[in-house]
């Protein structure tokens, strides 16, 4: 990711505007934001996939590593493509 700008969000409550501004960004083609910003601002999230223009968002774990209750990034990617790797 070098030379990618970024913004960083210490608190999830802080992440539904951050994720609007971003959103509606025309230079912002992915947002990355970790399960815990997610979870939070979750009806944000479905706002911004729903549209019909805007970045892809990719939710990645925090520093604390992955929610127990998510699947891991190899089990999204064999969902997404439909074989096993």
């Amino acid at each position: 990711m070098a030379g990618v700008e970024g913004v960083v969000a210490d608190d999830p409550r802080e992440g539904g505007p951050l994720l609007r501004e971003s959103a509606h960004d025309p230079d912002v083609g992915i947002l990355m934001v970790t399960e815990k910003i997610a979870e939070t601002n979750r009806d944000i999230i479905q706002e911004i996939r729903a549209g019909e223009e805007g970045p892809v968002v990719v939710e990645i774990p925090g520093p604390e590593g992955k929610l127990p209750d998510r699947p891991s990034l190899i089990d999204l990617i064999q969902e997404a493509l439909g074989i096993r790797i």
